[in-house]
């Protein structure tokens, strides 16, 4: 994170403090509470203190006083023997934690616009990847906005989601081509497969190489099902509804480099 270019002074805290001072003493005080705010503590040196303070060799004696007086009553010392004005450290921290949080915010802002472009990514999906960036910190929320570690974290919640939605007791077809029970492994494209072998296999021949991710395709197609409740014993309405993902994929996604609609232009 950047450095602050702003140290935050409150008029009534700085005249009550500085209430009965030498203007000189004013002055000096003032450049070591800014030194403080552009560096951190400043250094148990009176020479140091001078060239922070820009002291000319006549001022020097005055100066000394200066740090007998309201340095050592301003100030608190560290164990490295640095001094700090326990006010300005709060103000600092106070300013670096209000930072942090707009700087987490503005980048969290960021990577759940990219997410809402996901076909998948529902408001609830939304609400469960914000939950989760917002316990992450800056460093980690960067990461995010790779579109590959975003397509998977979102695709997992949506699994999650589906898991927890879709009514485990739906009439479907079972493995052995019957009516049974659904289990997380039945899925509606699962289905498909075992019902539809071949129209599957076609599907796939015609627009897997198209599509950068499948798996997320796949699960966009489970959350779709499971949204609209179509059953899974009927086949003809789940085929249409992957032919329909499929056509309007191009509206979100980009297929090698380029728009899904060039693509088709050039078949």
């Amino acid at each position: 994170m950047s450095k602050d270019p702003a140290a935050l002074v409150y008029m009534d805290k700085w005249i009550a403090a500085t209430n009965g001072m030498k203007s000189a003493f004013r002055a000096w005080y003032f450049d070591l509470i800014l030194y403080q705010f552009d560096n951190g503590p400043i250094p148990n040196d009176i020479d140091t203190m001078a060239g922070i303070c820009r002291v000319l060799p006549s001022e020097y004696d005055l100066f000394n006083q200066m740090v007998k007086q309201v340095v050592k009553q301003k100030f608190n010392q560290k164990e490295d023997g640095s001094w700090y004005n326990e006010f300005a450290e709060q103000v600092i921290s106070k300013r670096k934690s209000f930072k942090e949080k707009r700087t987490k915010s503005s980048n969290i802002g960021v990577v759940v616009k990219m997410a809402k472009k996901l076909p998948a990514c529902t408001d609830k999906v939304i609400e469960l990847l914000k939950s989760k960036l917002y316990n992450l910190s800056i460093e980690e929320i960067e990461k995010f906005k790779n579109n590959h570690v975003l397509n998977q974290t979102v695709n997992q919640m949506v699994n999650l989601y589906i898991d927890e939605d879709v009514n485990v007791n739906k009439d479907i077809y079972s493995e052995e081509g019957g009516v049974g029970e659904e289990t997380i492994s039945d899925k509606a494209y699962n289905v498909l497969k075992k019902q539809s072998p071949a129209w599957i296999e076609s599907f796939e021949m015609r627009v897997k190489k198209q599509i950068q991710d499948y798996e997320v395709f796949k699960t966009n197609f489970e959350y779709a099902v499971a949204k609209e409740d179509i059953t899974h014993d009927n086949l003809k309405l789940l085929k249409m509804r992957l032919e329909k993902l499929y056509t309007n994929w191009d509206k979100t996604k980009k297929i090698n480099g380029k728009p899904k609609k060039q693509l088709s232009n050039q078949r």
